[in-house]
């Protein structure tokens, strides 16, 4: 779902983090509640929960991110008798790869947290941050050296009006060769909070944040595909390349819970975020190809998708914004450590991804080994930017030293 943002919230982060000293103790008084050093209780009544003036984390993740777009049906296989070969819409063609999300699975992260509270004031500050290990996915077909079993790449033809294929492999008409398929993808972000404590109580704790976000999603989606013309000993290399990456920098603000049962704990923290996302693409293409003259002969800036009408850099910035929500379980031992467990969720409503700005409708006149090499006509495929949501969830296990 697609989130129309009219304002963002200011952060303002406040202090900055003191030396190692000992922790708050909740000190219940006739007028309420206060908190205080463990060295100013004498002589006071027995103090209801200690707290950390500082605090260090560490946490491992494992989570999943959304499955990468893919709407366009890339690689085929068909019947090398049919009037277009491999073309969609022919009795004979089977899709082999796309037309659906290619999920990344399952990824492991690391997230680190420091914290501390203004000496015995309310007011504290915390800054996290956290990577993902680069995740990808790849597929590849490859026919034998007769050309079975038949491989193809469709497209929409401008030149035609109609379905037709890139040949790859094919029996009947003399090609052998293969396509493969990879994608990338890199998540990380950090966040700075400033901390004011609404609650403080031998049961529940409540803390309001307000502070600043920034996060990062980069994505690359390659297709190469080599193809040898078994007859005119024609070898053809032909690459696609999608790079996209968003960047969101935006004010913050949330709250955080956290209910106590003797050393047992269990909390949860809401944060939402209101910025700009910054979204670059590049696309661009290479064709590699040794023949025999009449045919040429050399190495091209252009691929397949990725032809000199669309092969370029694009820029563009949107009010969007990041959700998130954590849920923890966990126990306080001894006092300085904090060990748990939870489950993270994370949404972010505007990003754009590789897959959804390939445009499948070509002119080959302006491909130098596929046409003349001068565009005649619709100048297609055009630039595409499309945008669309996009989640990161999973869980988490750590540690956290407690001064």
């Amino acid at each position: 779902m697609r989130t129309s943002l009219l304002s963002s919230a200011l952060a303002v982060c406040l202090g900055a983090m003191p030396a190692v000293a000992q922790p708050l103790t909740l000190v219940q008084t006739g007028e309420g509640s206060a908190l205080a050093r463990e060295s100013d209780l004498d002589g006071m009544d027995q103090p209801a929960r200690q707290f950390p003036l500082v605090w260090l984390e560490a946490s491992a993740l494992a989570w999943r991110i959304s499955d990468s777009p893919f709407p366009s049906p890339l690689i085929t296989t068909g019947n090398p008798t049919d009037a277009i070969p491999g073309a969609i819409g022919q009795s004979g063609t089977r899709l082999l790869f796309g037309g659906t999300g290619l999920d990344y699975g399952r990824t492991a992260g690391l997230r680190l947290t420091a914290g501390a509270w203004l000496d015995d004031k309310p007011y504290g500050i915390e800054l996290s941050a956290f990577a993902l290990r680069k995740v990808g996915t790849f597929f590849s077909v490859r026919s034998d050296a007769d050309g079975s079993p038949p491989i193809y790449m469709p497209a929409f033809l401008v030149a035609t009006g109609g379905e037709g294929a890139l040949v790859v492999a094919d029996p009947v008409q003399g090609f052998a060769g293969g396509v493969a398929v990879q994608t990338e993808a890199r998540l990380n972000g950090w966040e700075v909070n400033g901390l004011i404590a609404i609650e403080r109580s031998s049961e529940a704790v409540v803390d309001l944040l307000v502070g600043f976000r920034s996060m990062s999603l980069e994505e690359t989606l390659t297709i190469r595909s080599q193809s040898a013309d078994l007859a005119l000993g024609t070898f053809t290399d032909v690459m696609d390349r999608f790079h996209t990456y968003n960047e969101f920098n935006g004010a913050q603000i949330g709250l955080r819970s956290t209910g106590y049962t003797g050393n047992w704990f269990a909390s949860i923290a809401g944060k939402i975020a209101f910025g700009s996302t910054s979204s670059r693409l590049t696309v661009n293409g290479m064709t590699a190809q040794a023949a025999v003259p009449p045919l040429v002969n050399g190495t091209f800036p252009s691929g397949f998708l990725a032809q000199p009408s669309n092969s370029l850099e694009q820029a563009h910035h949107e009010w969007s914004c990041i959700s998130e929500v954590n849920l923890r379980v966990g126990c306080d031992a001894w006092g300085f450590l904090r060990a748990f467990v939870g489950f993270d969720f994370l949404y972010w409503n505007t990003v754009a991804r590789p897959g959804d700005q390939m445009d499948r409708a070509i002119n080959l006149t302006q491909s130098q080994v596929f046409g003349g090499g001068v565009l005649v006509g619709q100048r297609r495929p055009a630039p595409i930017y499309q945008t669309s949501d996009f989640i990161a969830q999973g869980f988490s296990a750590g540690i956290e030293l407690r001064y």
